[in-house]
């Protein structure tokens, strides 16, 4: 970390050699210096260290405490981890807000969702993240709930912009009507996932695998498009037929299982907000950058098992936005920037 860090300051520590008397008058020991105990505090460079391992690499407090002793021999307790986690919160808050600021001035975020326990409230909480469409930032909130006020919290009040999403109810009324993409990505999936049910029959199953492959080949259509110099009349064009295709794909069929007739309605419920990648220059087709923002918290999640208490997850939650950020921004030059943040402590 040092060597990340050229021109953090050092402290040095000097060893002195004070001798001790015996008073025979009073029958005591005395020093011509006090010898109790003196405040000693953790280096910003170890305090950053403690950060990036606890938010980039996903370690435990044993684990981080580890480290610390196999790098510069000395113990760090629990409550000194959490007592720096929350200074550097404070520390961090105003990047916190600045990288919603910067997402939301973009002309889209990305938003999703997963599980994120917090202990206190019985295992209850999920985890959000709204990430940029242009641009590598991203944002995350870690809350007690899945309802739709923490995506509203993320967005700000009286956001204009896009949102990628996929379709989970929340996100259905929280952007301006023609301001809302599904995620293809998704819905390929989802399509793809009825191929493997085993109680279909033959028809169905044959059924089945072709409606999948149709709607294979209308995302395919849309990446090709996205492809070609963006023409306002002729992807509107596209738009429309590509639409066309979805209407007839989604017709009432009697050879339709119950998980695909609810696919297609789910479908034709969102499709004004299926092609606005289409019709607007730089709005992807998928929410794959918000899935690969919330997989760094899923798969912390399965190392620490979430948080304690809800001011735990205020705390990570910031920590691991700017992080995060700091570090898809420059990963070269991420231990400097984190320094600059923390100087003060």
């Amino acid at each position: 970390l040092a060597a990340l860090t050229p021109t953090a300051q050092f402290k040095t520590v000097t060893r002195e050699t004070i001798q001790r008397g015996w008073c025979a008058k009073c029958g005591k020991y005395s020093s011509a210096k006090d010898l109790r105990g003196q405040d000693v505090s953790l280096g910003s460079q170890v305090r950053s260290l403690v950060i990036y391992l606890v938010t980039l690499r996903d370690h435990s407090y044993d684990q981080v405490a580890s480290v610390l002793w196999d790098i510069y021999r000395f113990k760090i307790t629990d409550g000194e981890i959490t007592a720096i986690m929350d200074a550097r919160r404070l520390e961090y808050l105003p990047m916190y807000e600045e990288l919603k600021d910067n997402i939301r001035a973009g002309p889209g975020v990305h938003l999703d969702e997963s599980r994120w326990p917090i202990q206190s409230e019985g295992g209850a909480g999920y985890a959000w993240s709204m990430s940029a469409i242009l641009g590598t930032d991203v944002v995350f909130k870690l809350a007690d709930s899945r309802g739709k006020g923490n995506a509203e919290e993320l967005v700000g009040k009286d956001y204009k912009g896009i949102g990628v999403t996929d379709r989970y109810g929340s996100y259905k009324t929280l952007f301006v009507v023609g301001c809302h993409q599904i995620c293809w990505a998704h819905l390929q999936r989802t399509a793809k996932d009825l191929t493997h049910l085993e109680c279909l029959t033959d028809a169905k199953q044959q059924h089945v695998n072709v409606y999948y492959q149709q709607l294979a080949a209308i995302y395919s259509d849309i990446r090709t498009f996205q492809a070609q110099p963006f023409d306002e009349v002729l992807r509107e064009q596209q738009a429309a037929i590509l639409l066309e295709r979805v209407k007839a794909l989604c017709a009432p069929s009697d050879l339709d299982p119950k998980k695909l007739t609810a696919l297609k309605a789910g479908i034709l419920e969102y499709q004004d907000c299926l092609f606005l990648c289409l019709t607007v220059d730089g709005i992807p087709a998928d929410n794959n950058r918000a899935e690969r923002d919330i997989r760094k918290l899923v798969m912390k999640r399965r190392k620490s098992l979430g948080v304690k208490t809800p001011k735990g997850a205020r705390t990570l939650e910031v920590l691991l936005s700017v992080c995060w950020s700091l570090y898809n921004r420059d990963r070269d030059n991420f231990f400097p920037a984190l320094q600059a943040l923390g100087a003060t402590n």
